[in-house]
């Protein structure tokens, strides 16, 4: 209680490990006290909030918390109903245990011990990714198919930051969950793309930089100062970022030097042209539409195709297959229904706003380069007043950040014909593994920063 009122001489603001320490003392007290002391009243809510940032301070510390036992579970909901944020923290609980037991498996020199702590790692990463994909779901019934209607939330600042806070718990949880399974997970290539760490990793340094902006105040440097260290400490060591790692710990750094200023400065992360509020009420409708964000794509097919036809149907299947499983994988902000057609008079191919593919008879156009550009098109690449106005003014912020970040600081997004380059795969000789990932996440950047209009 001393802490809370007395600041330290010398020092202007509260590290986070002044908040891991509170976090341990509360912990002992609440532990003492046993989960049916915390079922109703005003102790059961302290429980309910403050059992996110224990789980939080014992993720950062790679130890098992206390609370991730069935009685710490269930007992304290035994008088007031658990929410969506309860059951979500349920998940978030058992990490730092995931952690710790990943951390004995490779710790341990008894091959067989390892072999079988790493199946028992795999099935409990299973086993919580069922659990996340029921919460979506909850989440997804909750606020309808369509999404959030537009300019929905709350109007105060306080509730705009407590919502960012607690989409955050769902992107650390994430981060961690599908790091681990991707380390334990003897092939990671038909992992489904919704286990792939790296979007996850973006949101959450996304939503740091949030609560560390001016208008959040004290409240938001609070909330920020866990998920800051947690984003510190797990994104250098999340092999599936590959590439994007540069990138995050470059904003990472950033955002700590943020910290160091101190409250009420201006940052240096910024979102140059977007508004806290817009940019708040952008992420929330990521949150909810994160289990229908996907492209998927149909071949349309005559009922009796001739031999030709029925050559190019197959060709353009695997072509969109190969080029859609990718977007999903590395672009997870892309949402679009595509159907591909066969349409021999045109002479290479085109994409359409609206989900039109058309690929002409030219066989050497029927591959995943020509789709994956196809599909940007789809996408909004040369089809929408946004695109336009952005490339008038070079406004692409986020996705100029990631663009430089592989290319040096003087790179660019050009525009032109309603095409872009670098990284547009426009021809077949841009072809390659790198540039087709990295044509995939420049999309996906540009998404957020508003290509759809």
């Amino acid at each position: 209680m001393f802490e809370a009122f007395v600041q330290e001489e010398g020092r202007e603001q509260d590290e986070p490990t002044d908040w891991q320490r509170h976090h341990a003392g509360e912990l002992a007290l609440i532990v003492a006290r046993k989960p049916a002391a915390h079922s109703s009243g005003d102790a059961h809510y302290i429980f309910a909030d403050e059992r996110v940032e224990m789980a939080l301070s014992a993720l950062l510390q790679r130890k098992r918390l206390l609370l991730d036992t069935p009685e710490w579970k269930t007992i304290p909901w035994q008088e007031v109903p658990k929410d969506l944020k309860d059951i979500l923290v349920d998940v978030l609980v058992d990490m730092p245990r995931l952690v710790e037991d990943f951390d004995n498996m490779n710790l341990s020199t008894d091959l067989s011990k390892r072999a079988i702590l790493r199946l028992k790692l795999e099935q409990e990463c299973w086993e919580h990714d069922q659990q996340l994909l029921n919460w979506l779901g909850t989440l997804q019934k909750m606020i309808g198919p369509a999404g959030p209607p537009k300019g929905a939330g709350p109007k105060d600042t306080v509730t705009h930051i407590a919502q960012v806070h607690g989409m955050s718990l769902y992107w650390v949880t994430s981060l961690v969950l599908y790091s681990v399974l991707h380390a334990v997970s003897e092939s990671t290539n038909d992992l489904p793309a919704r286990t792939d760490p790296t979007p996850y990793a973006h949101r959450l340094v996304d939503a740091v930089s949030i609560l560390l902006q001016p208008d959040a105040g004290l409240y938001g440097r609070q909330s920020a100062a866990l998920l800051l260290e947690l984003a510190l400490a797990f994104v250098p060591f999340v092999e599936a970022l590959q590439e994007d790692r540069k990138f995050l710990m470059d904003r990472l750094r950033s955002l700590k030097q943020d910290w160091a200023n101190g409250p009420g400065r201006k940052t240096s992360t910024a979102f140059p042209s977007i508004t806290m509020k817009a940019y708040i009420l952008a992420l929330l409708w990521a949150y909810g539409s994160l289990v229908t964000a996907t492209v998927t794509y149909t071949v349309n097919r005559v009922s009796n195709p001739t031999s030709d036809q029925s050559d190019a149907y197959a060709r353009i299947d695997r072509a969109m297959a190969a080029a859609v499983a990718r977007y999903n994988r590395l672009a997870p902000r892309a949402n679009k229904r595509i159907t591909a057609n066969y349409v021999p008079g045109v002479e290479t191919a085109d994409g359409n706003f609206n989900g039109n593919i058309r690929f002409g008879s030219n066989r050497s156009y029927m591959n995943e380069r020509t789709a994956l550009h196809e599909i940007a098109h789809t996408l909004g690449i040369g089809q929408t007043s946004a695109f336009n106005t952005r490339c008038s003014a070079n406004n692409w912020p986020s996705a100029t950040k990631l663009l430089q970040s592989w290319d040096g600081s003087s790179a660019k997004i050009n525009c032109g014909g309603g095409h872009i380059w670098p990284y547009g795969l426009n021809y077949d000789n841009e072809w390659s593994e790198t540039n087709a990932e990295r044509h995939c996440r420049l999309i996906d950047a540009m998404l957020g920063d508003g290509l759809a209009g």
